[in-house]
């Protein structure tokens, strides 16, 4: 047991440590763990316009329409107005 003991000591101070430094780390925002590390922050809307994406100027509604739903029934996209829907047409083929 004796010959264990260092090994044990030193084991328990590597794990000691190791937790210490994992909750050092918890400390520290994502903004600031980004910043000290070299990288730049960026924000969406700095992105956006670097992908020529910008808001659409000239709202239009979209005209009303109506679609058999996954399960047969008929769905009407103006009973959802005002509200944000996706609609995914596609095919297997």
């Amino acid at each position: 047991m004796r010959r264990k003991l260092p090994y044990i000591a030193i084991g328990i101070l590597l794990l000691l440590a190791g937790i210490y430094a994992g909750l050092k780390d918890w400390t520290v925002t994502p903004r600031d763990a980004i910043a000290s590390k070299g990288a730049t922050v960026v924000n969406v809307s700095d992105l956006m316009k670097a992908a020529d994406i910008f808001p659409i100027a000239d709202l239009q509604k979209a005209p009303d329409f109506d679609l058999l739903s996954l399960d047969g029934r008929r769905v009407q996209l103006g009973r959802y107005r005002g509200k944000v829907v996706l609609i995914s047409f596609w095919t297997t083929w």
